[in-house]
């Protein structure tokens, strides 16, 4: 009996939770917090270690967070090194950068906004790995059925 209390009262909870939500600015909800989003975006290691991305304004981008780009290239380890690379949703680049940045032979950046594309090839340059990068504006889905034929 207790078992069922308290499932109903989580239940209970998730729906208040919903309803919440639907009742919040709904562009709230998928965007990093201010706090987050105010500091610099940086490459976290490698050769190009510290260097600055130029992030658009607006919420159209979210950026991997440092810490996450630094753990999954720590779970990684030297795979990175000499390997091809997709950054499907690029965004800024960050996380192709960071391969780059760690040795990676060369990356695939995928963005279908021509404005934030426009960023992406700055920041691309601004570290000097325009040799390394190929920039694909389209969409997702489209890359993936042409990038299965390389």
């Amino acid at each position: 009996m207790e078992e069922k209390n308290a499932l109903q009262e989580i239940a209970t909870r998730n729906s208040r939770l919903d309803s919440n939500v639907e009742n919040s600015k709904k562009d709230r909800l998928c965007f990093l917090p201010t706090q987050l989003r105010s500091k610099p975006m940086r490459i976290v290691a490698g050769i190009a270690k510290g260097r600055k991305l130029k992030v658009p304004k607006g919420r159209e981008v979210r950026p991997t967070l440092d810490r996450v780009r630094e753990a999954l290239f720590s779970y990684l380890g030297g795979r990175v090194r000499g390997a091809r690379v997709l950054d499907l949703f690029a965004g800024t680049g960050a996380l192709g950068l960071e391969a780059l940045s760690r040795g990676a032979e060369s990356v695939v950046f995928v963005e279908k906004s021509r404005a934030v594309q426009k960023i992406l090839k700055a920041n691309i340059d601004d570290i000097g790995f325009f040799e390394s990068a190929e920039i694909l504006c389209v969409d997702a889905e489209s890359a993936l059925k042409g990038l299965s034929f390389r």
